[in-house]
């Protein structure tokens, strides 16, 4: 989906087309907190294949890799490697380590190869599988509740002649809703 049909999905269970309670950049930094939640407890995995270079050992992460599951280093087959000499063994790609945001390979490369990466990382927007959609707008959904129970927190009971208008529960209703709406979340989404 993309962040224009993210926002009228939001619209509707919100009812707010008219953007009265959020403005539409409201709804859609809501919107990217709920993808980075949904992220925290599923985050995406990908592939890359990471070039690399002789005599470079440290690489910048791909981008939207938080951190590295596996990495394919390039080698010989195992035949060769039964009969291979000490020499080309002690030169041979043996090992990675991630630092940060970089990747860095033991010994340091003597020729250029390619290097896959199981990456692990956040998800965009647009790249949430659409059967997860659902997950993302109730989170959305309950960070507006959020919202406007913090908002009407200031609400309270007043008299107009002989009639009584009570707004003081209004944020307790919004909290509760705010509640239900994460637990659904939380059941849907195990951490």
């Amino acid at each position: 989906m993309t962040l224009a049909e993210w926002a009228a999905a939001l619209n509707d269970r919100i009812k707010d087309s008219g953007n009265v309670l959020f403005t539409a950049a409201e709804k859609e930094a809501h919107i990217q907190a709920a993808v980075q939640e949904y992220g925290r407890r599923r985050p995406r995995h990908f592939y890359s294949d990471l070039t690399i270079t002789a005599g470079t050992q440290a690489y910048a992460l791909p981008g939207g890799c938080a951190w590295v599951v596996e990495a394919i280093l390039p080698g010989p087959a195992i035949e060769t490697l039964q009969n291979e000499d000490p020499e080309d063994a002690a030169v041979r790609l043996r090992g990675w380590l991630l630092v940060d945001d970089h990747f860095y390979l033991f010994p340091v490369p003597r020729e250029d190869a390619t290097v896959k990466l199981h990456c692990v990382g956040s998800w965009a927007v647009d790249e949430v599988p659409d059967e997860e959609s659902e997950l993302v707008l109730l989170a959305a959904h309950a960070r507006c509740c959020e919202v406007l129970a913090t908002d009407s927190a200031r609400a309270f009971a007043f008299w107009s002649g002989n009639e009584k208008f009570d707004r003081s529960q209004v944020s307790e209703h919004y909290r509760a809703l705010a509640g239900d709406l994460w637990r659904q979340f939380a059941r849907r989404l195990p951490a």
